[in-house]
């Protein structure tokens, strides 16, 4: 039940809005960051008290870069002066993902340092298959990668049109892509979908070890009239049942006195 929530402006300037009760109150806690730069449109929440925020030059003309705060947003370091642009992805294991330029800004540490991976992309959000892949795209083909963007290998049919948003549906079992013009109708073929079926390894089984016990005697021959202790343990065991001469539920280890006549 997440209570931080973060908004940026649309095409705006230190704009963050950040709500900490679940959206009921809004502070602009982008006031704090430096004046001159460029939209604060796409925040990211690490924890609690630290988030990442672009600043997109776009057409404002403002410093492009990367802020980060671990205070709330009462101040603000750079830590990367490359341009982001688009909202970023936070992947399953933790990297972050920003589109720069026809590549992405990658962060491995919660976004204290950043470096650039991929080549000749579109500029459009990455996402992450199941399987973990990340998937963005050329003028041409959806591109994924396997190994944090160092390399990139194209999947599936040629694409009808160069994508400016592309996601994944798995109940379809199929990518949509689609694209816009800023015009006031919705293109006829602004939307398209590419049947591509992700299959998840199933995960082996961790094999259950088998219970094991350990029974001894001291002394371990006695005469009749003499007493003999047994001692047991067991290992991967949660019961233990004697039989024989020695019958009925023990406990997993212990000592037992036996006098036979």
């Amino acid at each position: 039940n997440r209570q931080t929530l973060l908004a940026g402006g649309h095409e705006q300037a230190q704009t963050v809005w950040r709500s900490t009760d679940g959206g009921q109150n809004w502070t602009n806690i982008g006031s704090n960051l430096p004046a001159g730069t460029g939209f604060s449109t796409s925040p990211l929440v690490i924890n609690a008290q630290t988030y990442v925020v672009n600043t997109d030059t776009s057409w404002s003309g403002g410093t492009p870069g990367i802020y980060r705060t671990v205070n709330g947003g009462t101040t603000w370091t750079k830590v990367s002066s490359l341009n982001a642009s688009g909202p970023p992805l936070l992947a399953s294991n933790g990297n972050i993902y920003w589109v720069s330029g026809n590549g992405l800004l990658k962060s491995v540490d919660s976004g204290v340092t950043w470096t650039s991976v991929g080549n000749g992309l579109q500029a459009i959000a990455p996402i992450e298959l199941a399987d973990g892949r990340i998937v963005s795209s050329n003028a041409t083909s959806l591109m994924a990668s396997s190994d944090g963007g160092l390399t990139w290998t194209a999947i599936g049919a040629a694409l009808p049109f160069a994508p400016q948003r592309v996601i994944y549906s798995a109940a379809r079992q199929a990518f949509f892509i689609s694209k816009w013009d800023c015009g006031n109708v919705v293109l006829s073929d602004a939307i398209a979908k590419l049947d591509y079926a992700v299959v998840t390894p199933t995960p082996t089984p961790t094999p259950i070890p088998s219970p094991t016990v350990t029974i001894s005697a001291s002394p371990s021959g006695i005469t009749s009239g003499n007493n003999s202790t047994v001692t047991w343990s067991s290992t991967n065991a949660t019961s233990c049942t004697a039989s024989g001469g020695w019958t009925g539920t023990q406990a997993t280890s212990g000592t037992y006195v036996a006098s036979p006549t």
